[in-house]
């Protein structure tokens, strides 16, 4: 229900607050706190007393000399015990648990495929571990599938019971009954000029100049802020010109360039007052002698402006390093 607000001064923790997620603002201030490690099994003797007593019921007195057993019963994780999920719980939850009656499902094509492909892999690992196991006897016992999984059949009789939207790449017949037809068309991916080694950014020149004679706005989507940049860069040297980079599909409607891939203004990602750089701690106790809260405050306050300089609405973006420069993060947050 809470979130844990770690504040550090330098590499030594100071503080522990709880937070709320919805507001951000601290609730209480937090004197300990332990961290386990993330897994999907939390280890503690509840857990373990339910593994012990499962295990047992599912594969005989016998497998008490299993190594997984053994590790379990000392409190020890072992890697892949996750397999045994539903032995350490009492109930296990699928994503249908977390949705309501009214909630509207949006299903994409090619999802049904997808799940076909993915029963059938679950049952052949089954079936090839138990036939490992039936002819050399091992200490790894599987699970059935219907202890960690939705069976086929509970697969469609939880859709059955929602309402389910499937969407189709492909025109439907004019007159479809409950279809509705959004107008989108597959993008360009320039497949047939790779077959024929021809240079891709160019033929990308050619499609966004050929679109633009049509009136038509471009939008170029990468999937990361770093790649975004790169993709900028090499459409630039072949002719793609006016860009301007957006970061959700709302700017990109309001936006007057032609192509949506570019830099700040900032002249790339990298934090605009240097804090991504080492030597970026706030000192906020100012009776000590390397106190520079204020001139923190003031050098903020002058990227702002100069940032508004060159915004054409209220609001700012203010990136935070560039792909090269993760590693000092701890710095610029």
């Amino acid at each position: 229900d809470s979130g844990l607000r770690l504040d550090f001064f330098g590499d030594e923790l100071d503080t522990m607050r709880a937070f709320d997620p919805g507001t951000q603002r601290s609730t209480e201030r937090v004197e300990r706190h332990i961290l386990l490690p993330a897994s999907e099994v939390l280890l503690d003797a509840d857990s373990i007393k339910r593994f012990r007593s499962a295990y047992r019921e599912a594969f005989g007195a016998n497998a008490t000399t299993d190594p997984l057993y053994q590790a379990i019963s000392d409190g020890r994780r072992l890697a892949g015990m996750e397999n045994w999920l539903p032995l350490f719980e009492p109930g296990l939850a699928t994503l249908f648990d977390y949705f309501g009656d009214d909630d509207v499902f949006v299903r994409d094509f090619g999802a049904d495929k997808a799940a076909e492909q993915r029963f059938e892999a679950v049952a052949d690992y089954y079936d090839n571990r138990k036939a490992a196991l039936a002819t050399s006897k091992g200490s790894y016992r599987p699970l059935a599938p219907d202890t960690l999984y939705l069976s086929p059949e509970q697969w469609r009789e939880k859709l059955a019971a929602h309402r389910v939207h499937l969407t189709s790449p492909f025109h439907l017949p004019e007159g479809t009954a409950r279809a509705v037809d959004f107008g989108a068309e597959p993008a360009r991916d320039f497949a047939p000029e790779r077959a024929a080694n021809e240079n891709v950014y160019e033929a990308v020149q050619r499609h966004v100049d050929a679109l633009r004679k049509s009136k038509a706005r471009v939008v170029l989507a990468s999937y990361t802020a770093g790649a975004r940049e790169r993709l900028a860069g090499l459409i630039g040297d072949h002719g793609v010109k006016r860009l301007a980079a957006v970061d959700s599909w709302q700017e990109a409607l309001g936006a007057s360039a032609d192509v949506f891939a570019g830099q700040l203004t900032t002249g790339g990602y990298g934090g605009p007052i240097g804090w991504d750089r080492s030597g970026g701690v706030v000192q906020d106790n100012p009776a000590r002698h390397d106190y520079n809260l204020d001139a923190l405050v003031d050098q903020f306050i002058r990227a702002a402006q100069k940032l508004q300089n060159t915004t054409k609405t209220t609001h700012q973006m203010w990136p935070c390093g560039s792909d090269f420069q993760y590693q000092n993060a701890d710095h610029w947050y």
